[in-house]
């Protein structure tokens, strides 16, 4: 075997979510990262013409896959705005990562 299995995960960061008029907040988040496969598996060429032929290439096996999220959830954030005509306090909804995966690119 030379392909180790894929290793693609969320992995927690800390990012600063801002309001214009109300005090950042750090929020726990995810991001997407590991080591997934690529590689390119050539079919032999049976004549002279096949070798300049395009269609060979074509039917080549190709697998180019990379990290990416598989799926999101929302989290509600509630800011502290001092100078806000909504109130003292405002929420506001975040879309962030919830898990990922390796995912192939169409070749």
């Amino acid at each position: 075997k030379f392909m180790k299995t894929p290793q693609c995960k969320s992995i927690p960061m800390t990012m600063t979510i801002r309001k214009s008029g109300c005090h950042d907040v750090n929020l726990k988040v995810k991001y997407c990262g590991g080591m997934c496969q690529s590689y390119y598996i050539p079919i032999p060429p049976v004549s002279r013409k096949d070798r300049r032929d395009k269609k060979v290439e074509r039917l080549a096996h190709k697998i180019c896959s990379f990290c990416k999220p598989k799926s999101y959830k929302y989290r509600n954030v509630e800011f502290t705005c001092p100078n806000s005509r909504y109130g003292p306090k405002v929420q506001k909804k975040v879309r962030v990562i919830d898990r990922c995966a390796c995912t192939n690119l169409p070749l």
